[in-house]
């Protein structure tokens, strides 16, 4: 009804125990074939203190799904939880169907791109070695920015590490 395509989902809180992996597993399965029912993605998002921002559960869940899983990879999640990355990113592989993208640096896990340290040219070579071609979303908090200004010089970092338009810049 809504037009959206894919729904991130954040899972699954670390250190519950009220189900074991492989049933959370046998739910996002079922979940994954809801929404496909309705032409929506069901996809697995990395967030901090989830167990989704270990790469090794990200794996497993691949191994487990197969080729019925998805998922969004959120730079600044993985950077919350002290996770690589480019870990994550290689942990999810051809399965990637959105990305979240920011900077950061030693102090702030959440800038705009341009404004921290984040290598977007390997980020970019690394999800066009997993054939990615959707889009990188800049998601930032209001106080991750000064001037509206800002704003479109992120943007323009994010469009010239994608200049060969393999993945489109949001």
């Amino acid at each position: 009804m809504l037009g959206a395509r894919i729904l991130v989902l954040h899972g699954w809180k670390s250190g519950r125990a009220d189900i074991s992996e492989e049933e959370f597993f046998e739910r996002y399965l079922r979940l994954f074939a809801l929404g496909r029912e309705y032409g929506v993605t069901l996809a697995q998002e990395n967030v901090n203190l989830y167990c989704s921002d270990d790469p090794a559960f990200i794996g497993r869940m691949r191994r487990a799904c197969g080729g019925d899983c998805a998922f969004v990879l959120d730079v600044k999640q993985a950077v919350r939880g002290g996770t690589d990355p480019f870990e994550l990113c290689g942990a999810m592989g051809e399965k990637i169907c959105h990305v979240h993208i920011n900077d950061n640096d030693e102090t702030s896990d959440c800038l705009l791109p341009g404004f921290g340290t984040m290598d977007y040219a390997r980020l970019i070579r690394t999800l066009r070695g997993f054939s990615y071609d959707g889009s990188l979303m800049i998601e930032v908090y209001r106080k991750s920015f000064g001037k509206p200004g800002e704003l479109l010089a992120a943007k323009r970092t994010v469009e010239n590490a994608v200049r060969s338009g393999a993945i489109r810049a949001k």
